[in-house]
């Protein structure tokens, strides 16, 4: 069986990622939507909450491409 994931320390960073989401909604940046970031950060606070293993490597997943999206713009 695999180890259980840190439920607490993946809700405290989900919330990082949240209050980062929340930043780029009031931020012009022009040349990139936050929509998708957004969407995954708040996936994985609620995967986190419900202890869901595999919604939380999904949203993690699509916070990773997110990010990757947007700083490969360039």
């Amino acid at each position: 069986a695999k180890e259980a994931p840190n439920w607490e320390q993946v809700a405290k960073d989900a919330k990082a990622f949240v209050a980062m989401a929340d930043a780029f909604q009031r931020a012009d940046l022009g040349y990139y939507s936050p929509a998708k970031y957004t969407d995954a950060a708040t996936a994985l606070a609620k995967a986190a909450g419900d202890k869901d293993r595999k919604a939380a490597k999904e949203a993690f997943g699509g916070l990773t491409k997110s990010c990757s999206a947007c700083h490969a713009y360039k």
